[in-house]
Parts: C-alpha cells; sequence; structure tokens
C-alpha cells in the first residue's frame, strides 16, 4: 500500500527545498530531521523521492532518535557534573582568581560569574584549556610528522572537529577538551596529516595509520559518542 504525502509529513522536520545548485535530488537525514533536496524547475516529485527511499529514512530517522536520547541535560549551576578530558569534575564556584581544575573539581571564580554568567566563564574554562591541550599536541606531533603549520584556532562547529586550511591553519572544536585524551590526540594527528596530503586518498590514510594505528576506534568512538560532547543543545 502506498504511503500518502500526508504519511510522508509524519517525519520529523521534514523540509522540502528547490535549489538552483542541487544538479540531482538528494535526502539528507539528520538529528534535526528530514531534508530533501530537488533541483528548482525540475518536474522530479519530492514524495515520489521519499517513498522510494522510506526504509533507509525511517532506519536513519530511528538511528538518529536514539543519539537525541542519548544528549546530556546541561546544567549551568554549582555542583553540576562536567567532562573533562573523559571524567567527569563537579563544578565549585568560589573566591579563586581564575578558573582552574583543583582538588578534583573544576573552579570557577564567584566575581566573574556574577559579573557575566556561569555559562560564559565555563566555556572560557573549556576554550582556555583546549587551546593549550591542544597547542601542546601540535607541537608534540607536528616535529614526529615532519610538518610545519600556521595559526592554531580555537572554535565550535556543529559537525567538525578539527580542519587544516591551504594556508597551514589548524582549526580545532574546543568541545575536544571534554572527550579522553586520545581523542584530541587523534584530531590533531589528523590534521597534521591533511599538510602532507590535503585529501582523504589511500596515501593520506596510510599515512595516518603510520602515525595513529587506533585511528579506526577513535573514529568510531567519535561517531558513537559526539552527542555527549555538547556544551549547550545549540551544538546539535
Amino acid at each position: 500500500m502506498n504511503k500518502t504525502d500526508s504519511d510522508n509529513r509524519e517525519f520529523l522536520n521534514l523540509k522540502i527545498i528547490k535549489s538552483s545548485r542541487a544538479k540531482s535530488p538528494r535526502i539528507d537525514v539528520s538529528i534535526h530531521g528530514v531534508k530533501v533536496v530537488v533541483p528548482k524547475g525540475s518536474e522530479i516529485d519530492p514524495e515520489t523521492i521519499i517513498e522510494k527511499k522510506r526504509e533507509w529514512i525511517e532506519r536513519k530517522v530511528a538511528e538518529f532518535e536514539e543519539h537525541r536520547r542519548r544528549v546530556p541535560e546541561r546544567e549551568f549551576e554549582e555542583g553540576t557534573a562536567w567532562p573533562y578530558l573523559g571524567e567527569k569534575y563537579l563544578i565549585r564556584v568560589n573566591g579563586a582568581k581564575k578558573a582552574e581544575i583543583t582538588g578534583g573539581k573544576i573552579v570557577l571564580p564567584e566575581k566573574r560569574v556574577k559579573r557575566n554568567s556561569f555559562q560564559d566563564e565555563l566555556e572560557k574554562f573549556y576554550r582556555r584549556e583546549a587551546r593549550e591541550y591542544l597547542s601542546g599536541l601540535v607541537k608534540e606531533w607536528s616535529q614526529k610528522i615532519g610538518v610545519k603549520h600556521n595559526k592554531i584556532y580555537i572554535k565550535n562547529q556543529r559537525t567538525k572537529w578539527g580542519s587544516c586550511s591551504s594556508k597551514g591553519n589548524l582549526n580545532f572544536n574546543f568541545r575536544l577538551i571534554m572527550a579522553p585524551p586520545e581523542i584530541g590526540e587523534y584530531i590533531v594527528i589528523h590534521e597534521l596529516c591533511h599538510l602532507i596530503e590535503p585529501y582523504h586518498t589511500a596515501p593520506f590514510k596510510r599515512l595516518l595509520s603510520e602515525y595513529c594505528p587506533e585511528h579506526t576506534r577513535h573514529e568510531e568512538w567519535l561517531k558513537e559518542n559526539s552527542v555527549k560532547l555538547i556544551f549547550t543543545r545549540e551544538d546539535l
């Protein structure tokens, strides 16, 4: 029995987009919903495309719904537990001069929390720690691999943990500081290898395997656990 148009609308946040840049139809499924893109002016029926790929769409939607259920609830208040290099730390607010880890806890300075906000000060702490930690790894591994880089930028991107520009600039997601140490190290090695091999070619994969033999395991960890590394739900 064929599904009707209203049946297709059962998919979460289904969007149909007619794009002048699209050369062929495609379906994108993410944690945010289902998006069908068709070339503008085309006579292709989006509902027909959806019906042909219905089983695949339903399977992907179910996978992302499972991811959504695993997204942690972040509370920006004292006494909550937050991840740092793969471990959980309680957060305290006191008279400290700067944010730091001490006594097995992340401590935020009370004056700054009141002046700005808990969320702002925690993010500043994470970004500072991420820059220090990742910069140290870049220095170590650039020497081992024998490459030179340009600037290091600490960002927050939804879908990327790292990237390397044609100018040799390295970009890293500050939320890597939440992951176990080997994950940040893998991303650093990955991007440094791109300074030699820009694309994900066979030579790149061989180079990556040489310096990070466990890269497949780390990739799988990120695929499975990336939802646990959000700072806010806007990171999804």
